[in-house]
């Protein structure tokens, strides 16, 4: 077993025992609010929030792509040591990329023929799987190309260049832009529906025309930042030259911090989960089916 495997202090047979607990602990949080009741009695912690604000449950998708950032950390750290190990690296990239995106769209095929929807037009492109998949295969790029500091430079231009592009440049249908909220709100899917994605989109309202897709193109940077943060945080926790204690201290310090960076943020680019993501659309499906 090489040296990238060898249990440390927190982990077992080369496993990071403490990301073992945060994945364990979000996959069931998924499941209890994805199951929290029969839709017409919900605690509102276990509801999304219907516009600006955030919930437990708003969490619960970007936790899933901060671990796949720490795990990557890891599993690529290991991978690049071994002979031939970037070739392979690489082809294995590809192939996780192409299957997590295959099989939300194969999700979307089934619930398709299953909700007996009529017209080609409305089958859905993207979801949650196909985001994630797209994320992982971004985040694999640019981790293969640059080291921590240009990873870190990588989500915050992500994260900047989202703020920008939400403010300032016009979507369809908003004649100007820096209309504040009015751009924010309409621009991710102006963008899908009118240049990208057309009526392959979650949410169509067939009375206004108005469609919406919450994993959209557009909305994929910030939850590419967000892989990329989990990358940021499982290079600090590999570090061999700082003890465990100083790791977790650096790790609240680092939360702290971005948590008083974001609610000052959120004063001009309210958080909106929303636009960024909801709950996926067999939940969805399911909660129409329950009522």
């Amino acid at each position: 077993m090489g040296e990238e495997t060898k249990p440390k202090a927190g982990e077992s047979g080369g496993r990071l025992l403490s990301l073992d607990v945060f994945r364990g602990a979000t996959i069931a949080a998924m499941i209890l609010v994805n199951n929290a009741g029969d839709w017409k009695h919900v605690f509102p912690p276990l509801s999304h929030a219907e516009w600006h604000g955030c919930t437990f449950t708003d969490l619960i998708f970007p936790f899933f792509l901060f671990i796949m950032g720490v795990a990557m950390t890891f599993s690529f750290g290991r991978r690049l040591s071994e002979p031939g190990g970037r070739v392979a690296l690489l082809n294995q990239i590809g192939r996780r990329t192409l299957w997590l995106f295959a099989l939300g769209f194969g999700l979307n095929v089934v619930t398709f023929f299953a909700l007996r929807v009529k017209h080609w037009d409305h089958l859905r492109i993207l979801g949650v799987l196909q985001r994630i998949g797209l994320c992982y295969g971004m985040a694999s790029l640019i981790a293969l190309q640059f080291r921590t500091a240009g990873r870190a430079v990588w989500a915050g231009a992500l994260l900047i260049g989202y703020y920008l592009a939400m403010k300032w440049v016009p979507a369809p249908g908003v004649p100007e832009p820096g209309h504040g909220i009015l751009a924010q709100t309409r621009q991710p899917g102006q963008l899908d529906r009118h240049e990208l994605l057309g009526r392959h989109c979650y949410e169509i309202d067939e009375k206004t025309g108005w469609m919406h897709d919450p994993e959209g193109l557009l909305s994929t940077l910030p939850a590419l930042a967000t892989t990329l943060s989990g990358m940021l945080a499982g290079a600090w926790i590999r570090r061999k030259d700082i003890e465990n204690s100083l790791k977790v201290s650096g790790l609240f310090a680092a939360g702290g911090v971005l948590l008083v960076l974001a609610w000052i943020w959120q004063i001009d680019f309210p958080f909106n989960k929303n636009i960024w993501t909801r709950r996926t659309f067999f939940s969805r499906v399911a909660g129409r089916a329950s009522r």
